[in-house]
């Protein structure tokens, strides 16, 4: 009897690739994602200069100047959370950091009495380097509807190259509450001015 056994030969398609094999789409390989330049020491010294020329408040704390470099930075993703105690500048923070970018800014804040006393430290912007205002829509819309359909028209109105800055204040119920169209073009305008305004630096634009 003879003691030869056969080896079964691998089927075609379980057979390893051989060197004269073509190569196949998905060994290309992607391309290198090069950070994109970001100067640190600017972004300090832009905020510095808006937190002195506009809001007459000479220095910031480092805890402040770090969530600029963090919004600021083109390599970090566009969203931060900052949890600090009251009274250590979160809203200093934002107002230099809004004047700086300049066009419109959402704040979202679901107590009216906390709103009118963030809103309190908006109202003493210098103008002389472009105009700064904020509104709480809250109260614009229930008490003086005319008022409110003006600043719905001039955010709406306002193109990317603005030098104006404008602070919304509204609360979340504010949303649930309004269904029209300006609401619905401003949330637009608001979105393509975070999308596509690229900062230029302060008192550049």
């Amino acid at each position: 009897m003879s003691n030869n056994i056969a080896v079964p030969a691998t089927p075609a398609a379980h057979r390893p690739p051989t060197s004269s094999a073509p190569p196949s789409a998905a060994a290309v390989v992607a391309p290198t994602v090069h950070p994109v330049s970001f100067d640190s020491a600017q972004i300090k010294h832009d905020m510095k200069l808006c937190s002195d020329c506009v809001w007459d408040v000479e220095d910031l704390r480092d805890h402040q100047y770090r969530i600029g470099e963090v919004l600021f930075d083109p390599n970090r993703p566009d969203a931060i959370i900052a949890v600090y105690p009251t009274g250590s500048g979160k809203s200093h923070a934002m107002r230099v950091i809004g004047a700086m970018q300049r066009g419109i800014h959402l704040v979202f804040i679901p107590l009216l009495t906390l709103s009118a006393d963030v809103m309190a430290k908006f109202s003493s912007a210098s103008q002389s380097h472009g105009s700064v205002r904020a509104y709480h829509l809250d109260e614009l819309y229930d008490n003086n509807k005319t008022r409110y359909q003006e600043v719905m028209k001039r955010c709406a109105d306002l193109k990317r190259s603005t030098v104006s800055t404008v602070f919304l204040f509204l609360s979340p119920q504010h949303l649930c509450k309004v269904v029209s169209a300006r609401t619905a073009d401003l949330y637009s305008v608001w979105r393509r001015f975070c999308a596509s305004r690229e900062y230029r630096g302060f008192l550049q634009h």
